[in-house]
C-alpha cells in the first residue's frame, strides 16, 4: 500500500474517507503546523464548517521543512505546504510505518510585484529568470524606466522561494539580491523603492473585501514574447494554469483520519469552502488537480 496517498471528492470519497477514518477521539484537536497563511486558511474553513463539524484547530506557523517533519515525529496531525512530499520524505514516512493521505486542497499564485514607477506592464519568464539572476540590471533593458533594479527575495528554505528556483530562476539569484525572512517585508520594501522587485503569495495582495492592492504593480506574465502576458489576478487563469506560476497547495495527514478530520476534508474539498480560500488568495482546485488526487487515491 502507498504510504503517499491523494483524495478526490467525487462519487465515491464518502467511501473512500470513512476507509481512512479512525472514529475515536474525535473531540480532540487537529494539531497543525504550516505557514501563517495557510494556518488561518485551515481555522477559517474549520469555523465555515461548524454545524457539521466541532473540529478545534491548534496552528503554528513554521516553515514547511518542520511542518513535515513535526508529522514524521508524531508531533501534529497534519502538515500544509505549497509542495508535496519529496521522494526522501515518503520513503521516512515507510521506514517509520506512517500512512500519509495527501490532498491538493488549494491553488495559490506567486505574483511578482514591482513599484507603479517602474512602468514595466509585463514579463516574460526568461526576462524573469534574467532580472533575478542578475543579467539584466536596468528597468530600460525590458521596457521600464531608466533606472536600475533592486531584486528582493524570501529566504533560501522557503517553499516561495523554492518554488521560484524550481519554476524560474534554475540558477543561483544574483549576489546583490537582499533577503528577507517574510513576505510581508518583500511587500513593504516594494512598496517604498521605485526601483524594487519581488516575489509575494496572492493572498499578501488582497484585502478583506478581497479587492487587489493598488500600491504595487502586480505583474502580468507570459511565457515568452510570442504567448499572450496573464494576470495574476484572473481567477480562470489561474486555475487552470495559464498564468505560468500557478502552484497547488497541499495538506497532508496522518492516518487514520479521526471522523471530524474527515468531515473537515469532505467540506474543504467539495467546492464549499471557496469563498473562505478566496479571502486569503487561494483559489478551488481545479480539475486537473482533482484527477491527480484521484491516481493516487486511497483505496
Amino acid at each position: 500500500m502507498s504510504v503517499m496517498k491523494n483524495l478526490i471528492i467525487n462519487t465515491f470519497v464518502v467511501a473512500l474517507l470513512t476507509a481512512c477514518s479512525g472514529g475515536s477521539d474525535s473531540d480532540s484537536p487537529l494539531k497543525m503546523k504550516g505557514s501563517k497563511t495557510e494556518c488561518e486558511v485551515v481555522k477559517k474553513v474549520a469555523e465555515a464548517n461548524a454545524p457539521n463539524s466541532q473540529l478545534k484547530i491548534e496552528a503554528e506557523e513554521v516553515d514547511e521543512n518542520e511542518a513535515i517533519k513535526a508529522l514524521m515525529n508524531g508531533k501534529v496531525d497534519m502538515a500544509a505546504t505549497s509542495r508535496p512530499l519529496t521522494e526522501a520524505e515518503i520513503e521516512k514516512f515507510k521506514k517509520n510505518n506512517i500512512e500519509i493521505l495527501s490532498v491538493n486542497y488549494a491553488i495559490d499564485a506567486l505574483v511578482i510585484i514591482t513599484h507603479p514607477r517602474v512602468g514595466v506592464q509585463s514579463l516574460t519568464m526568461d526576462e524573469l529568470k534574467l532580472i533575478f539572476s542578475g543579467k539584466i540590471n536596468n528597468w530600460g533593458e525590458v521596457r521600464g524606466e531608466n533606472r536600475r533594479i533592486v531584486r528582493y527575495s524570501r529566504e533560501a528554505n522557503s517553499g516561495m522561494c523554492k518554488f521560484f528556483k524550481e519554476k524560474v530562476l534554475k540558477t543561483e539569484f544574483a549576489s546583490d539580491i537582499t533577503i528577507f525572512n517574510s513576505t510581508k517585508e518583500i511587500l513593504s520594501k516594494v512598496t517604498e523603492d521605485t526601483c524594487g522587485i519581488g516575489f509575494v503569495g496572492l493572498g499578501f495582495l488582497m484585502d478583506e473585501q478581497d479587492k487587489p492592492s493598488d500600491k504595487v504593480w502586480a505583474m502580468p506574465l507570459s511565457i515568452s514574447n510570442k504567448h499572450i502576458a496573464y494576470s495574476p489576478f484572473e481567477i480562470n487563469d489561474v486555475i487552470n494554469a495559464n498564468y505560468p506560476l500557478s502552484r497547488p497547495m497541499y495538506q497532508h495527514y496522518k492516518l487514520p483520519l479521526r471522523d471530524n478530520v474527515k468531515k473537515f476534508l469532505l467540506y474543504e474539498l467539495s467546492g464549499n469552502s471557496k469563498e473562505t480560500l478566496r479571502k486569503f488568495g487561494f483559489f478551488p482546485i481545479a480539475d486537473n488537480q482533482k484527477e491527480i488526487n484521484k491516481v493516487y487515491g486511497y483505496k
